[in-house]
């Protein structure tokens, strides 16, 4: 089922994401954009929107172009329901502030550039669509593709090591469990069900 596009997602909206703020300098002119259909997928956190836009910078006759990914939370869906607000929170959090942190720290991007908005939970980052594909899961990666994929996740990791001290509060809340907190309703869930498991296998000849 496509997802309607929000009334807001329009010209002002694109051109204060470029420019960094509304009132931020220099200021952007949008010349076209495009929004691609967005599929909601039941159970999914966000309704995710793809858009091509063309814009220039004030006082320059030079076109730019870029793709963006809008993800607007959806707060009907499974995972908003069962973890709570908390989890947008971190979200945005992760993608506007921690990310763009780590990446600087160890001077390697290993994430899409995000991009700000002036709607409240809403996360604009850059597509990388054009760059990547999705690789067939049923095929394993080459030795050479092991190896960058390697390294990227010691970045990746390295990188929040190295911010822990300067940026602790952070790194602890976003690293926060979410899904399986103490008490919590799906925690519950999952561990009636693997009791329940246990129970019937027990019932069973060669598994007791």
């Amino acid at each position: 089922m496509e997802s309607k596009i929000p009334t807001w997602l329009n010209e002002d909206f694109l051109a204060a994401a470029f420019q960094g703020g509304i009132d931020q300098q220099p200021k952007v002119s949008i010349l076209s954009f495009k929004i691609a259909s967005s599929t909601s997928f039941e159970g999914f956190s966000s309704d995710i929107f793809r858009v091509k836009v063309s814009y220039k910078l004030q006082n320059s006759t030079q076109e730019h172009s870029k793709s963006l990914v809008i993800k607007v939370p959806d707060v009907s869906g499974l995972i908003y329901n069962v973890v709570g607000p908390i989890i947008l929170d971190k979200e945005v959090l992760y993608y506007n502030v921690l990310l763009p942190k780590m990446m600087k720290k160890v001077n390697f991007s290993f994430a899409p550039l995000s991009y700000h908005s002036t709607v409240d939970k809403v996360i604009v980052m850059e597509d990388l669509g054009s760059d990547y594909r999705i690789a067939n899961k049923h095929e394993q990666l080459d030795f050479d593709h092991c190896k960058v994929v390697v390294a990227t996740m010691a970045k990746y990791h390295a990188s929040t090591v190295a911010l822990y001290s300067e940026n602790r509060d952070l790194i602890e809340f976003v690293g926060r469990e979410g899904f399986f907190p103490e008490g919590g309703p799906l925690r519950g869930w999952v561990e009636l069900g693997v009791r329940t498991m246990g129970e019937g296998l027990k019932k069973m000849g060669g598994f007791e």
